[in-house]
């Protein structure tokens, strides 16, 4: 079945329209510089994608967790990892801080950093101070050492809680409630200060854990990496003290669930390149299917007609021809008239030349004699190109006297 060229027409508009949307739409997406968020996935100035690639480039073994946090304890299959929680965009909630906190006391390593771990941070005794919004920056600068050339920023800092439990809820109406018990490390390492000399990034041994809590997560950016003395810093602090380094991607909004037929349909949704897609498809289904139809009046099929006996003579001496069989064709054309004008079931194995002499005496009109010499001719000389034709025609007139 061939499709009409309006139908391939009205296709080939939809594939292009939705060929120049997806453009349109990826370039749109590209222009991260505005994502905020810490996660190892942002290529940004706000992202950690850099230390990410310059932990897997230091021989460090760097994974994606990208499910809820009840599910912690499969990292905890061989060696013991460190969790990095940066400033998780979706903010910790109790029940969250709670499987934090028994993560690192089955033995595996962690690292809050942000406001958006401020809960599990209460859980391990310090309390998140400062507003990033209103407050000063202050310059970091590490502890006990001299002040960065080129340092990050922070207006957060740490302070230690007096709470030996933390009680928090969360859900409808105070539904569910979740306490963890502060735990007592066996030592406190402060890494970080800023200006004021108040703690900014501290380091605890609970457990035969380590425990880091960070104010802000500003030093684990690309940024900070590229252009502050953070960055061999962090790397130094973590490459060869961890072999296996996990980001907490979850609460960044980068699930595990999704496919990209999910994500095209998201995006189709929300952004107005989707949506004038959407239209335009709606548009070309319209289109289709009113020419899908044919209005009026049906057109009568044409008719079909046979080629006649001669136009087939012609057409087998034309392609005998080409193949520059002339005698060939002329003897087998000569055979056939032989075999219609003979009686049904006689044997006709005898020579074609003395059977032509003897159908001279049978002819009636002066233009069959004409045929049967031209057939005798073209039997006995040498045949040219313009004797296949000859030898066609004379046998049609003869066999136009003497048919039954």
């Amino acid at each position: 079945m061939r499709l009409r060229p309006d139908v391939l027409a009205a296709l080939a508009f939809v594939l292009v329209l939705g060929f120049g949307a997806v453009i349109l739409g990826s370039r749109h997406a590209k222009t991260t510089d505005r994502d905020r968020r810490a996660s190892s996935f942002v290529p940004g100035p706000q992202g950690a994608r850099a230390l990410a690639d310059a932990l897997g480039r230091l021989d460090v073994t760097v994974e994606r967790f990208r499910r809820r946090t009840a599910m912690l304890g499969d990292l905890l299959e061989g060696e013991a990892p460190l969790l990095m929680v940066l400033d998780p965009g979706m903010s910790l909630d109790g029940l969250e801080a709670t499987q934090l906190a028994r993560f690192v006391k089955q033995g595996g390593h962690l690292l809050l950093a942000g406001p958006g771990a401020r809960t599990a941070t209460r859980c391990f005794g310090y309390l998140l101070q400062g507003d990033r919004f209103v407050g000063t920056p202050r310059e970091l600068a590490p502890f006990g050492g001299g002040p960065w050339v080129a340092g990050p920023r922070t207006a957060l800092w740490l302070t230690a809680s007096e709470r030996e439990g933390v009680v928090d809820s969360s859900g409808l109406a105070d539904a569910l409630v979740s306490r963890c018990d502060v735990a007592t490390p066996d030592a406190v390492d402060t890494l970080l200060v800023n200006a004021d000399g108040a703690p900014v990034m501290l380091r605890l041994h609970v457990a035969g854990s380590s425990v880091y809590l960070a104010s802000d997560a500003v030093v684990f950016t690309n940024r900070s990496l590229r252009d502050t003395e953070a960055g061999p810093y962090v790397l130094d602090l973590l490459a060869g003290r961890y072999p296996r380094v996990v980001f907490e991607e979850y609460h960044h909004g980068f699930g595990s669930g999704g496919s990209m037929t999910t994500v095209v349909l998201d995006w189709m949704g929300r952004s107005p390149w989707g949506w004038a897609l959407w239209q335009l498809l709606a548009v070309a289904t319209v289109a289709l299917a009113m020419a899908a139809f044919r209005f009026g009046p049906a057109f009568p099929p044409r008719g079909r007609s046979r080629r006649s006996p001669l136009e087939h003579v012609h057409a087998l001496s034309a392609a005998l021809a080409a193949a520059k069989g002339h005698d060939v064709a002329v003897r087998l054309m000569i055979e056939g008239l032989r075999r219609r004008l003979s009686p049904r079931g006689q044997a006709l194995r005898s020579d074609v030349v003395p059977w032509v002499d003897r159908l001279a005496e049978n002819v009636r009109t002066p233009a069959s004699r004409e045929a049967v010499r031209t057939l005798q001719q073209l039997m006995r000389g040498p045949v040219r190109t313009d004797g296949v034709l000859r030898a066609a025609n004379a046998v049609e007139d003869v066999w136009q006297d003497l048919k039954p």
